[in-house]
């Protein structure tokens, strides 16, 4: 499963949007384990910028690489925040929309977004539907290659795209939700 995700993180990093890497703020925060070893703690992130905020069950690094992306190949700086905590994996990437972008309905837009993820990994969509994030909309959908499957959720803030991806812990999915649901934006992302 970490191999697909890897492939999926690096695919997107490097492949999606273009690749030239330009800081690494180093954030870090841990999970702790209680008396439980299985029993993961649950801390809240926020990122460099104060774009969103998290409760995140593990380690955190975040980068910033500025990548080419849209259909023009507009340069924007993307950045990825990523989370471990044992076998779970997860990511949320985000980048300022062009007003181009913003003119587009959201749903229409996230769903081209899905689709473009979905045709340059080769992997099957499926379980797609819209949801709702505080005052947020977005949607979420499975992406299956082989046995490996992620679940991804997709929000538009005021004028950032956040892109969110989840290894999908077969013994316990429920903290792929926690994990999403535990997402908002910051005030003017």
């Amino acid at each position: 499963m970490l191999k697909f995700f890897s492939f999926f993180l690096l695919l997107t990093l490097l492949t999606a949007c273009g690749g030239e890497k330009k800081s690494e703020t180093g954030k870090k925060s841990t999970a702790v384990k209680k008396n439980n070893p299985n029993e993961i703690v649950w801390k809240k992130f926020t990122s460099s910028e104060g774009a969103f905020t998290v409760n995140s069950p593990g380690l955190t690094s975040e980068i910033k690489n500025e990548k080419s992306a849209g259909k023009n190949k507009i340069k924007k700086m993307v950045s990825t925040v990523f989370f471990s905590a044992g076998l779970n994996a997860f990511s949320i990437q985000y980048y300022s929309l062009s007003e181009e972008e913003l003119k587009v309905p959201p749903l229409m837009f996230l769903g081209k977004v899905a689709m473009g993820i979905t045709d340059k990994l080769k992997a099957k969509i499926s379980h797609q539907k819209t949801i709702k994030n505080g005052t947020l909309r977005g949607i979420s959908f499975h992406l299956k290659k082989h046995a490996e499957e992620k679940k991804l959720a997709l929000f538009l803030g005021k004028k950032n795209i956040f892109i969110i991806t989840t290894t999908i812990d077969q013994k316990d999915p429920s903290i792929v939700d926690k994990f999403i649901d535990s997402f908002r934006t910051g005030k003017d992302h």
